[in-house]
């Protein structure tokens, strides 16, 4: 497989890499061209995931992790999972394994926007498509339970020959709705308890990671949340101890490492396709964030 094909971690992508594991067939199911299951992630992160290197997800990822922990910086936040949490990683979520447990396991859903939406219609919640939307869960141990029943029950229907397409699409339905309601009930609270300095960042780091390719500058975000350059740059200093630039600047070099590590593109169309006046500005960036330069990042 080319390093090209590895940009977009698809499921498409991990099930060929794993096809060659033993006993992968029963760790994972790919259901047509728009879905598949992970039953057990022990051979995906080791052979899979390498730490440090960033990800772009082709689909929404819906687990729960059953057992050890990791640290991973989801659109540019760190955080933390631990047993018993559970996690819902959308489309276009930019992902970077930073330390995994030698335990790690996980088991869940990757699920394109098609499916998505087929499945659940109108009653789609707003987080579920479109969006690079990143949340973790702690339920109780009988809501985790009650989830890893409904991905049991999913797993053994695709393992039939045969299987109704609208039962599958019924089990999505209630795996969303039911992490739906938990997210309303667990973290309703926090987001309400919020202080504004917070709120701002959340929504700032939200445009980043939308725009952050080719914005660069603090005004347009400033702009988007109708707030002054100054005040936004001071409420995100105060909720997260580090300047507004500096996020900026990280959600660039990230996509600039996706870029060099997977693409084939020359230095100056990379440069170009991240809004950098000329190559030598670019280079000159990278090297200053990373410490080498574009060339040597990509030789890796």
């Amino acid at each position: 497989m080319s390093n090209n094909s590895l940009e977009r971690l698809s499921f498409h992508e991990v099930s060929t890499m794993l096809s060659g594991a033993s006993h992968a067939d029963s760790r994972m199911r790919v259901i047509g061209h728009d879905m598949a299951m992970l039953r057990s992630g022990e051979l995906l992160f080791p052979s899979v995931v390498r730490p440090g290197v960033p990800y772009i997800m082709e689909d929404s990822r819906i687990g729960m992790l059953r057992n050890g922990e990791a640290r991973l910086t989801i659109n540019l936040i760190e955080h933390k999972m631990r047993k018993g949490m559970l996690a819902f990683i959308g489309t276009g979520s930019i992902i970077q394994m930073e330390e995994v447990s030698d335990d790690f396991d996980l088991c869940g859903m990757m699920i394109s926007d098609g499916r998505m939406k087929g499945a659940l219609k109108d009653g789609m919640p707003t987080w579920c498509v479109g969006n690079a939307t990143f949340f973790t869960l702690a339920p109780s141990p009988s809501e985790f339970d009650f989830v890893g029943r409904l991905f049991d029950a999913a797993w053994t229907l695709i393992g039939q020959e045969r299987f109704p397409d609208e039962t599958l699409n019924g089990i999505i339905h209630a795996v969303v709705h039911y992490y739906n309601y938990l997210k309303d009930t667990t973290l309703g609270t926090s987001i309400r308890q919020m202080p504004r300095s917070r709120e701002i960042f959340e929504r700032f780091i939200t445009l980043v990671n939308a725009f952050g390719r080719r914005e660069h500058d603090i005004s347009f975000y400033a702009d988007k949340m109708c707030i002054t350059p100054r005040y936004l740059g001071t409420a995100v200093k105060a909720a997260s101890g580090i300047t507004a630039k500096e996020w900026i600047d990280r959600a660039v070099v990230t996509n600039a490492k996706i870029m060099l590590k997977y693409g084939d593109g020359q230095i100056a169309g990379i440069s170009d396709s991240l809004n950098f006046a000329n190559t030598s500005f670019f280079c000159k960036f990278f090297k200053r964030l990373t410490g080498m330069t574009p060339m040597e990042y990509r030789k890796l």
